[in-house]
This record gives structure tokens, sequence and C-alpha cells, in this order.
């Protein structure tokens, strides 16, 4: 199986991620609240 969670919550490359499309979801809406940002980008370089 891969392992893999490419791509933005919602759009990924790969199944399978719900679960980290949820806590990514999350991450992101709490960024925008805090920052009063209209985005946001959670995800790591590498």
């Amino acid at each position: 199986t891969n392992k893999y969670a490419e791509g933005y919550p919602g759009r990924r490359y790969y199944g399978g991620c719900e679960v980290v499309d949820l806590g990514e979801q999350l991450a992101i809406d709490r960024l925008k609240k805090l920052f009063n940002a209209e985005w946001a980008n959670v995800q790591p370089h590498s």
C-alpha cells in the first residue's frame, strides 16, 4: 500500500488519506483564524 499524502486536503493523489485530510484541514483552519489570514499552508517542504 502507498503511504503518501501528496496533494491538498480533499484532493490527494492517493486514496486512504481521509484522516490526514481532517488533521491538515484542522491545522489550516486554526492558523487562518489565529493570524486572521485568507490562506495557510501547513505542509512541510520534504
